[in-house]
This record gives C-alpha cells, structure tokens and sequence, in this order.
C-alpha cells in the first residue's frame, strides 16, 4: 500500500491530476489518473493530450516523493520542469471515463535535477511518450537571503 499522493507531492484539489499509485521501484513509478465529470480541464467531455506531459511530470515528483520517504529524507516542496527534450502525442483528446497507466522511468538523478522517461497509455494504445529534465527541492533556492 503506497501513502496518500497528497504526501508525496505537492499538488493539491484541481492541480492533483493523478488518482493513485499503481507500483513503484528504485527505477519506476507507475500512477493511474481516472478521467470523470470532475476531472480539472474537462470541457465538453474531453481534455486535451497534451495534458499527458502534466501526468507524466506528476508520476516523477510521486517517484521522487516515494524515493525520498524510503531513504528517510524529506520530500521536496517543489518540482519544475526545466526541459523538455523530447514529446511525442498519439491520437487525439482523452475522453470522459478513459482510465489512463502513467509511467516514469528514472534515467538519471544529480542533486535536485533528475531526468524521466514517461509513458501515457489509455488501455492498450501507448497516447504520449516524452523525456523531462526535473528540478525537485526548495522553493527558494538559489535566491539571495
């Protein structure tokens, strides 16, 4: 059983996109995000694909919050993305009621910046593909005191 995601990331009400964690390892996260009338962005029905890049940097911070809580060092207050070298789409809007498997792959951490390969799947049809540079730490970081 994986801790609530509201303890491992700091997303809150209609920034949390991700409905709970599916599994994870040292290398891995995988979440699951239910589409339903009060998903955030919903409009007529349908929310764009490219919502799928906000996914897949959410299932990096629970992967990053879940690493962080198994070697006992504090969570980070926040994450940005700093690049995004590669983002492929496929097929068209999600859909009211599609049930989608996001995946991250942790492909290389150095201080507070980490890279992901993530995957969106909507059933069996891979819908989005794509790498993030992430940074994950204080808020204030780098700033003057």
């Amino acid at each position: 059983m994986f801790p609530p995601l509201q303890d491992l990331i700091p997303h809150r009400e209609t920034a949390l996109l991700l409905d709970r964690v599916l599994a994870h390892t040292a290398e891995q996260t995988s979440c699951i995000a239910v589409l339903e009338a009060s998903t955030p962005y919903l409009v007529q029905g349908e929310i764009d694909v490219g919502v799928a890049l906000e996914l897949i940097a959410q299932t990096a911070a629970v992967h990053g919050g879940l690493a962080a809580k198994e070697s006992q060092r504090q969570i980070a207050e926040a994450g940005y993305i700093v690049s995004i070298p590669h983002m492929k789409f496929f097929g068209g809007n999600f859909k009211r009621g599609d049930r989608l498997e996001i995946s991250v792959c942790l492909q290389f951490l150095e201080g507070n910046l980490s890279r992901y390969e993530g995957r969106v799947w909507c059933g069996a049809e891979e819908r989005a593909r794509g790498t993030l540079l992430i940074y994950a730490g204080p808020i204030n970081a780098g700033k003057a005191e």
